[in-house]
């Protein structure tokens, strides 16, 4: 019981943090936001993303040539590259800064609680962690989780709004591919506007589900006490700054990449008719 109490009073020290003036020059607030992003663990999820973006290239280039396929790879690989993103996400950050929110935000970074929930997310996004997801989900089919864990998981994930997220990411993430990839293929091959707006609902259901089944994973070995603490921080004004910053910077980040990886496809002369392009 003190244990609890103890934990839910940190929770009302961190959304109650926030109202104390706070003020912060343009240094200050560089070197506040590289340590919410080193502390969040957001800068080591990255790699993933572009992982994941890396391979949606490499499938869409598949009827290329192995020489086009293979100068696509690189260029996606340098474009798409971790420290670029950061330093996009990092600025999107500096710009829409809020010392009183960062402030708070980083109290609640440097708990127990919350190192221990970084390590958890961080280690889920990791490649080895497929086959122990996997592995997971196979048990829950046996043994569903307990409906009070499903709230929660459904409460942080309207919280951090996950869902939206991830849909504004996988949108960033498709239109940035096409206009990248796009050149190489000819036009009955190309995904069409209406086309796009399909997928982008037809995949909304299987996003959320996926996003409540990963965070189940991510956070199994958090008591409900904890993942209820959780969501009220994400609740807090600092929390909803965290992910909505977050948010706009990585589909910011996508973007750019997308169009200096499509420029330079066209510097490289795949592009427009070259040898790599599909027919």
């Amino acid at each position: 019981m003190e244990r609890r109490a103890a934990l839910f009073g940190f929770v009302a020290l961190i959304t109650c943090a926030g109202l104390s003036p706070a003020h912060a020059g343009a240094g200050e607030a560089s070197q506040l936001v590289e340590e919410v992003l080193e502390r969040s663990g957001a800068n080591r999820q990255l790699a993933e993303i572009q992982a994941q973006i890396e391979a949606q290239g490499r499938e869409r280039a598949a009827q290329l040539d192995p020489k086009a396929q293979a100068a696509v790879t690189q260029i996606m690989a340098r474009a798409f590259r971790p420290e670029f993103l950061y330093a996009i996400t990092k600025e999107s950050f500096v710009a829409d800064f809020d010392p009183q929110q960062a402030t708070a935000l980083l109290t609640w970074l440097q708990s127990p609680l919350s190192r221990r929930i970084v390590e958890f997310e961080v280690r889920a996004a990791a490649p080895q962690a497929r086959e122990e997801m996997t592995a997971y989900f196979e048990g829950a089919r046996n043994v569903p989780p307990a409906a009070t864990r499903v709230a929660l998981v459904q409460a942080l994930d309207d919280a951090t709004e996950g869902t939206p997220a991830l849909l504004d990411l996988l949108a960033a993430m498709i239109r940035g591919l096409a206009a990248a990839l796009d050149p190489l293929v000819s036009p009955d091959k190309r995904l069409k506007e209406g086309e796009f707006a399909e997928l982008l609902r037809a995949s909304e259901p299987a996003l959320r589900t996926t996003s409540l089944a990963t965070a189940l994973f991510v956070y199994r070995n958090l008591s409900d006490d904890e993942l209820y603490a959780y969501v009220q921080v994400c609740r807090s004004d600092a929390g909803k700054w965290y992910f909505r910053t977050l948010r706009k910077g990585l589909v910011r980040a996508v973007g750019e990449a997308s169009r200096l990886a499509g420029e330079e496809i066209g510097r490289a002369g795949l592009a427009g008719g070259g040898a790599g392009e599909v027919r």
